[in-house]
């Protein structure tokens, strides 16, 4: 229940989220487009595009959140979280089109300049308008942090840039008003290919998730420490983390114990493990137990010398699961080994190699079972 309540807060907060930036974002939307339009000021109406694209993020964050929050279904197991991804990627394409529109403006503007009819009224509007975003800011942050949402988060980092924006225009303003230089297309220019700028990143940092990344290094760290905590693990491997949304992840991973410890015991122990990384880190887990083989002195020689050949190789190359079997006078050899990417391509030479040089240490013939991976 307690998870459920957690879940449940999340997505209220961010619907509430959305609505507060939709409600702001427009009404200075309105007011900046108008008073543009009013003192023909290309630089004051591109920063009010600037927030309509803010307060459509805002409908779409809010829209992404409800559907987001619905549970999971017979066509959907794995829920609707990865709607707070497809939500930003949404707001990204119109932040884009709207950079581009702003692009056209402002050029034109810089082959036919106007004098921007100045008022104390348009000061008014951007110390207003800062402090609004400033504010919105503050909010947007507060509570993605408190519920790890990159949409929000990425929300606050766009309101901290209209602040910056929006008093860069002011600056403009003065400028032009009091040193007669016609800037305002030219500050349009620069706004529009921040818009841009921020529209494509966001698009990236929203892609990258729903193209499968394979988890954060520090999700990945504290996952290893939990698991190895654990008096009978000796090892782990194989870590595969994958994302359906915030608060949706699910991995999978082997973990190696002593042969010699009873199954029922080791079972129990592992799905311990399991539970505390549901309630530690918000991550459903699979342990896939891989037993091993630690008081034959054989193995552990073998095991040693193989490891040993490959480092001179390669420092970083890692060996894992590593079992020796011996039946009817044939030796086999049983074990994963993990390679960088820039030597992957090499596999089958370091295999070959590796069994001549066992081949020339023993003068016997080893049959090889090894399960390639990348590092």
């Amino acid at each position: 229940m307690k998870d459920m309540r957690g879940k449940t807060n999340r997505f209220a907060a961010g619907k509430i989220a959305g609505t507060v930036g939709l409600m702001i974002n427009i009404l200075l939307s309105v007011s900046k487009i108008f008073t543009g339009y009013l003192f023909g000021s290309v630089s004051v109406s591109a920063d009010g595009w600037n927030n309509f694209s803010d307060a459509a993020a805002s409908l779409i964050t809010l829209l992404g959140f409800y559907f987001a929050g619905k549970p999971a279904d017979k066509g959907h197991p794995y829920g609707h979280a990865r709607y707070e991804y497809l939500s930003a990627l949404s707001v990204s394409a119109l932040i884009l089109a709207i950079g581009f529109e702003t692009l056209k403006s402002s050029f034109l503007k810089i082959f036919s300049p106007d004098q921007i009819r100045f008022s104390p009224v348009l000061i008014i509007v951007f110390l207003v308008s800062s402090l609004a975003k400033f504010v919105l800011m503050l909010y947007y942050k507060k509570v993605g942090k408190k519920f790890s949402s990159p949409v929000l988060i990425a929300a606050a980092t766009d309101s901290r840039n209209d602040v910056v924006l929006t008093l860069s225009i002011c600056a403009t303003t003065l400028v032009e008003h009091y040193f007669s230089l016609r800037i305002d297309g030219y500050m349009g220019v620069l706004l529009a290919i921040f818009i841009l700028y921020s529209g494509m990143k966001m698009g990236k940092e929203a892609i990258s998730p729903l193209l499968g990344e394979g988890g954060d290094e520090s999700l990945r760290k504290n996952l290893m420490d939990l698991i190895c905590l654990e008096p009978i693990v000796i090892g782990c491997h194989d870590l595969l983390i994958h994302d359906y949304g915030p608060e949706k992840r699910y991995a999978s991973v082997h973990v190696e114990t002593d042969e010699k410890i009873n199954s029922m015991q080791c079972h129990e122990i592992l799905d311990d493990i399991e539970r505390r990384c549901m309630k530690e880190l918000g991550v459903s887990l699979l342990i896939h137990h891989d037993p091993v083989t630690l008081d034959d002195p054989e193995t552990e020689r073998l095991k040693k010398w193989i490891s040993a050949a490959l480092k001179m190789k390669d420092e970083r190359i890692r060996i894992h699961d590593f079992r020796r079997k011996e039946l009817n006078g044939k030796k086999e050899i049983f074990f994963d080994m993990a390679l960088p990417q820039e030597i992957y391509s090499e596999k089958e030479k370091i295999v070959d190699s590796l069994k001549q040089a066992l081949f020339d240490l023993d003068g016997e013939k080893y049959k090889f079972q090894i399960q390639i991976d990348l590092l």
